[in-house]
């Protein structure tokens, strides 16, 4: 289950452990993940409407 449904539904208790984690663990490997496309693909490129 990904931290979206977790935090978007009222009917899933949010669990601080798993945001920690996310937050220590998975946004820093996302971000060196997006730095990458960045520098392949160039941040106009990126940015446009319609990339993702």
């Amino acid at each position: 289950m990904g931290l979206r449904n977790v935090v978007a539904h009222p009917y899933f208790a949010v669990d601080p452990e798993v945001v920690w984690v996310v937050a220590k663990e998975q946004a820093p490997m996302l971000k060196g993940i997006l730095q990458r496309i960045l520098e392949e693909e160039g941040e106009e490129r990126c940015l446009s409407p319609g990339f993702w």
